[in-house]
């Protein structure tokens, strides 16, 4: 019999993930190590599938002045379903996050914007709506219709930032 021994690995410390992604090329790599949560190989994944321009427009859209969540949604057509949901649970954590300490975490270049709306927002809303996020997370790997769930994630947000 063999035995399996957990092995731990340290985490890397933030200036050498950011030597790493340097490296590596990354453009702006402090940008992606917020996005991916302080993980370097998360980081460094971002650089591909058109990832970036996607998330551009995830960010544009919901810091439209005439939010629309019909048209986000078929804006972000061609976000996976599981992309989009990790970007909303981002975006409510750095609500909250925004509200109760005015610091953000992963969106860190939509400060300005979280902040002002993590004031206006009800903070027992937008933690209700992020756990609800978590129960559709289930969902978002094998929606029956995509773009219905795209529309009722984002229709559910929109009825948060109306509140």
């Amino acid at each position: 019999q063999t035995c399996a021994l957990p092995i731990s690995i340290p985490d890397p410390r933030p200036d050498e993930a950011l030597s790493w992604l340097k490296a590596q090329s990354v453009d702006s790599p402090e940008l992606r190590m917020a996005e991916a949560g302080g993980a370097p190989l998360l980081a460094l994944d971002t650089t591909r599938d058109g990832y970036w321009t996607q998330r551009d427009l995830f960010v544009k859209e919901l810091n439209s002045q005439r939010f629309s969540a019909l048209r986000a949604a078929d804006q972000l057509r061609e976000v996976e379903a599981i992309r989009l949901i990790g970007w909303m649970q981002r975006w409510t954590y750095d609500l909250a996050l925004a509200r109760a300490s005015g610091k953000v975490r992963y969106f860190v270049d939509c400060t300005e914007t979280l902040l002002g709306l993590g004031k206006r927002l009800n903070e027992i809303g937008v933690l209700r709506f992020h756990r609800q996020l978590v129960q559709w997370q289930r969902l978002a790997s094998h929606p029956l219709n995509p773009r219905l769930f795209a529309e009722q994630l984002l229709l559910s947000y929109a009825t948060l930032a109306a509140n």
